[in-house]
């Protein structure tokens, strides 16, 4: 049928309408983050890495830190660079009876090689979340050294100069928000 794959995750939209009402409504922001955390939650463990995409991920992972868990926060970014690495060197071949990965189906071209520049990616947001921006880097150029294309790669190369914001999160953001929800 039509309509939209169960598999398609909006984190990404989630978290930055979260960010869009930290400074406005906090309560708000708050519900925002919680919606971008469950997205995550739809799909078993053993689809996350044919399914999710990883800037979805990367989303759900940072809302994680909004909402105050540093532990799961920290453990996403490190989710993303243990997939990247165990599966880097991986020999794929299409499976053309998926209905998972369409992309691989449609666009011609070297899937294997495509599975590194994937892999590159992930790694580059798993270690620029974790602020490690010479990493980043190495894994931005590795990755466009093979697809200098790859949208998510130019997106990281653009903002890699800086890095990200680590400041400590506003712990009012909770205390106000547990504080208006219980009244």
């Amino acid at each position: 049928g039509e309509g939209k794959p169960v598999w398609m995750l909006d984190a990404d939209v989630y978290y930055r309408l979260g960010l869009a009402y930290e400074n406005v409504d906090k309560i708000e922001a708050l519900k925002y983050y919680k919606l971008a955390v469950s997205e995550g939650e739809k799909l078993g463990e053993k689809e996350y890495y044919v399914t999710w995409e990883a800037t979805q991920f990367f989303f759900m992972t940072l809302a994680y830190g909004k909402l105050g868990n540093k532990k799961k926060e920290q453990g996403g970014f490190n989710r993303l660079i243990d997939c990247s690495e165990a599966h880097i060197d991986d020999n794929t071949q299409l499976d053309y009876f998926s209905d998972l990965r369409q992309d691989f189906v449609v666009f011609d071209g070297d899937v294997a090689k495509r599975n590194y520049v994937n892999c590159c990616y992930m790694a580059a947001l798993g270690w620029y979340g974790k602020g490690d921006l010479v990493r980043t880097q190495e894994y931005v150029e590795k990755g466009m050294a093979v697809d200098s294309s790859h949208q998510g790669l130019q997106f990281i190369k653009s903002i890699g100069r800086r890095a990200p914001k680590l400041k400590q999160e506003d712990p009012t953001l909770l205390r106000t928000a547990k504080w208006k929800t219980s009244k």
